[in-house]
């Protein structure tokens, strides 16, 4: 099985639709319809509605395998953790790409970034700020996204910021412009475009903005009812999958998947 059909097998586990009902996987159009473009799924929830669902993988930057190493040694320990959360708080730490210097104990630096967490995030409030991580001997920015998320126990993901020389609102048009059209063409009752972040790179709500403002330029967002994205950097390592509605209204549901 490819690894994206995978990943949709895996959304389909966890996925239940604002009425609570869970779907199961009826045919993969891409793999039997080959005159026409077609979706990668359609799932049929207990009541008979039928949900397409198309999957696309967004690649931030160049060089990411040889930058994964030294960022998730460092910050995969933060990533998820539930005893660094604020209740009823989301919270994004980003990074930049090659933030981390060859040369240096990944483990070590790793540890100081947990002890200084530990005491910042009491001081998070809604919305974007920028720190520097003292004590490691080399420049650590961080940037800070936080947002509220009531009724939830916390948040807590880890990612990286993108080169300045790549543009995300490109990377999000360019996914929009392929998938849409064969994705509003299904004869569906219900309609999801699944990103997947495989870098740790791209900020959820970063997501949630960049596909409103393209809405004006793809009246065809106006037929898809959410837009997912599935973290999955850690898929292999830890064998373990987030999935998080990012659109509309910004990030809501969400959901992990033991692999």
């Amino acid at each position: 099985m490819r690894r994206d059909e995978q990943l949709i097998d895996l959304f389909l586990r966890g996925y239940k639709d604002r009425d609570g009902y869970s779907y199961r996987l009826e045919s993969r159009p891409d793999q039997t319809e080959r005159a026409k473009p077609a979706v990668d799924c359609i799932a049929v929830s207990e009541r008979g509605k039928r949900l397409a669902v198309e999957h696309t993988l967004v690649e931030p930057f160049e060089g990411q395998i040889a930058d994964n190493r030294p960022f998730l040694a460092v910050f995969e320990r933060l990533h998820h953790s539930t005893e660094l959360t604020l209740p009823n708080v989301l919270i994004n730490i980003l990074v930049p790409v090659g933030a981390i210097p060859k040369g240096v104990d990944w483990d070590q630096v790793g540890r100081r970034v947990v002890e200084w967490f530990r005491n910042a995030r009491l001081e998070v409030r809604s919305g974007d700020s920028d720190h520097k991580i003292p004590g490691l001997g080399f420049d650590l920015p961080v940037r800070i996204e936080a947002m509220e998320l009531p009724d939830s126990p916390g948040v807590l993901v880890v990612g990286r910021l993108r080169p300045p020389d790549k543009l995300f609102s490109d990377m999000v048009r360019k996914a929009l412009a392929a998938k849409l059209p064969k994705l509003v063409k299904t004869l569906a009752d219900s309609r999801i475009l699944l990103m997947e972040d495989a870098s740790m790179i791209l900020g959820m709500t970063s997501f949630s903005h960049e596909i409103d403002v393209a809405r004006e330029d793809y009246p065809d967002l106006g037929r898809v009812d959410s837009v997912w994205l599935a973290h999955t950097p850690v898929w292999d390592s830890e064998r373990v999958v987030w999935f998080l509605h990012v659109w509309p209204d910004g990030v809501r549901d969400r959901f992990t998947i033991n692999v």
